[in-house]
């Protein structure tokens, strides 16, 4: 079968490719206002938006942060690979929101008292370790560099395989990079949430006119199933009691990592009032069912629209899927634009998020304890300058890593991510818990986690199903829990019971 990306010229033609321009340069307009609407040159506004988030800023910055372009590009193709387990997904994001709750509202709380403007500034005053915020802030940004170098790749391949290669890799990627530093840079977070809540709009309206359009075409849930029996029955195997651990260990690493990214943590701090903050997390909660599942739906249809694709071909269904409705007519080709909008959409809110948040850390954990007295004036400065740098190096590795299939410098995000989860989360509500349990613990973990990632642990690197991540947790959580019931004292610094 022909590869979908190029059998039929570009996909985006003029028109498609003029939307997408005025698209990108309005969020330089939403980035001007951002800058305007400025009250002061200091840490926490340019960070934190003044920490004054509403509510449906708020939800759309959330919900633009956690669905990025993988969701949406990712998730069908292992869909039309492994069927209906794919649904994890949902579970998983389901996850990541209840993991919000355990410990946002009193973050939030803890973070208005002591004007935290990264994760760092909470393990410093609660924990009083100053290797101990080195060490989260370090995890944090290789967390984060993933992130950031990977989306960017995607977004240079779905530019250049939407317009047929008219827009090219390089270009495109620079370009978009100039955009997102120009609007970053002149209303920090402000301006970053503002063009959220036009990213999330069309991420949200590119999903659901796309999947309304093509269960229309494809005759709907009745006529996938059917079509399903007929020709990928394999996708309706029951899992056996491995792949459910798998599933399992799966939804514990996504859902803790995810809450756990060093940009979520700041939009809990950003966030105008606990109200605000909690019924975003309500209506978040529901985002799942129309994001990622819609999307495991539309894969499982082009499973059963064009069965027997490779692992290359699979990887494009949602392609394949958008090509098949626009040959039908000039108003479907549109919806497929309005879509490729959404991947863009939500890739950019993803790097960009990635990106304010890396250049904080440098800024507030690494550069300001060696400056202790510069103004809020010159730290300010010095992190926009930090988000210059960084991306200009992200650009560089993107483009240097573009012919390769697996990223020469991949880090363990996840493996990374979820190993924060005792300090931040357990570190809010137990008032006991010393620094240096949780130093040991992490320490455990993290090296349990990428060891046996490496396969250097052994030959399983899922030993009984579970990810390198989850065991890593499990270690650092023995750790933690046995030396603090050794001989560990109660830390001076305390969060307050309320």
């Amino acid at each position: 079968m022909e590869d979908p990306t190029t059998s039929q010229g570009a996909f985006l033609g003029l028109p498609g490719i003029i939307f997408i321009s005025i698209y990108v340069a309005s969020l330089l307009v939403v980035g001007w206002f951002g800058m305007r609407a400025r009250k002061e040159n200091s840490l926490s506004d340019f960070y934190l938006g003044g920490r004054n988030l509403g509510f449906v800023i708020l939800l759309f910055t959330l919900f633009a942060t956690q669905y990025s372009g993988n969701t949406l590009m990712a998730y069908p193709g292992k869909a039309y690979r492994s069927g209906f387990e794919m649904l994890f997904a949902v579970g998983a994001m389901v996850t990541v929101t209840a993991v919000l709750f355990i410990y946002a509202p009193r973050l939030r709380r803890r973070s208005e008292r002591k004007g935290y403007v990264t994760p760092g500034d909470f393990i410093q005053d609660r924990f009083g370790s100053r290797a101990l915020t080195i060490l989260v802030t370090v995890l944090g940004i290789l967390a984060l560099v993933n992130y950031l170098i990977t989306n960017l790749k995607v977004l240079g391949l779905v530019v250049q395989n939407m317009t047929g290669g008219a827009i090219g890799f390089e270009t495109a990627v620079v370009v978009l990079a100039f955009v997102m530093i120009a609007y970053e840079a002149m209303g920090g977070m402000r301006s970053v949430a503002w063009t959220d809540l036009t990213q999330g709009t069309i991420l949200l309206l590119g999903v659901l006119v796309l999947f309304g359009a093509a269960m229309i075409k494809f005759g709907g849930t009745t006529a996938l199933t059917i079509s399903l029996e007929q020709h990928r029955p394999d996708l309706w195997k029951l899992p056996d009691l491995r792949k459910l651990t798998t599933w399992l260990g799966t939804v514990i690493l996504l859902g803790l990592g995810n809450a756990l990214y060093p940009h979520t943590v700041q939009r809990i701090y950003a966030s105008r009032s606990e109200r605000a903050l909690q019924r975003s997390l309500q209506i978040m909660v529901f985002m799942p069912f129309l994001v990622s599942f819609l999307m495991i739906l539309i894969g499982l249809m082009a499973a059963a629209r064009f069965p027997g694709l490779d692992q290359t071909g699979s990887d494009q269904a949602v392609i394949y899927i958008l090509r098949d409705l626009a040959a039908d007519s000039a108003l479907l080709k549109v919806i497929g634009i309005i879509f490729i909008a959404a991947v863009i959409a939500a890739t950019m809110s993803t790097i960009d998020s990635a990106l304010l948040s890396m250049s904080a850390m440098i800024t507030a954990d690494l550069y300001r304890p060696m400056r202790p007295n510069s103004p809020q004036e010159r730290l300010t400065r010095f992190g926009k300058i930090a988000t210059v740098v960084v991306m200009a190096a992200a650009v560089w590795i993107t483009i240097w890593l573009k012919d390769k299939t697996i990223f020469a410098i991949i880090v363990f995000k996840h493996e990374l991510l979820i190993q924060l989860a005792p300090a931040l989360m357990i570190g809010v509500h137990w008032k006991r818990l010393t620094s240096m349990p949780v130093f040991v613990g992490m320490i455990a973990g993290t090296t349990t986690a990428v060891l046996m990632t490496l396969g250097l642990l052994g030959p399983a690197t899922k030993p009984l199903g579970l990810h390198a991540g989850v065991w890593g947790l499990i270690v650092n959580l023995i750790f933690l829990f046995a030396l603090q019931a050794f001989g560990s004292t109660k830390n001076k610094n305390e969060p307050s019971t309320t």
